[in-house]
């Protein structure tokens, strides 16, 4: 799944919307710093295992088969895939 990196720290940066559009912002730096665009796998915050990504009806899940539970997006772990 494609990610928006930050150039700085290595960080999946978070989509947020402003008046003058869609922006992308990194928790870490706490600041809009440069980004790329890389390939990246969620991983499960608690367990540390590749989670599945599930497609509901309302969009885009994460779970995880080792802790058998659903988990938050915003608490995803995100590594670079590696083939």
């Amino acid at each position: 799944m494609k990610q928006r990196v930050c150039k700085i720290c290595s960080s999946v940066m978070k989509k947020e919307s402003t008046q003058e559009g869609i922006n992308f912002f990194c928790k870490k730096c706490a600041d809009h710093t440069g980004y790329y665009e890389a390939e990246m796998e969620p991983y499960c915050p608690e367990c540390g295992d590749k989670i599945s990504n599930v497609f509901a009806c309302c969009g885009l899940s994460f779970f995880c088969g080792k802790c058998e539970a659903q988990k938050t997006a915003s608490k995803i772990v995100w590594k670079k895939y590696t083939p």
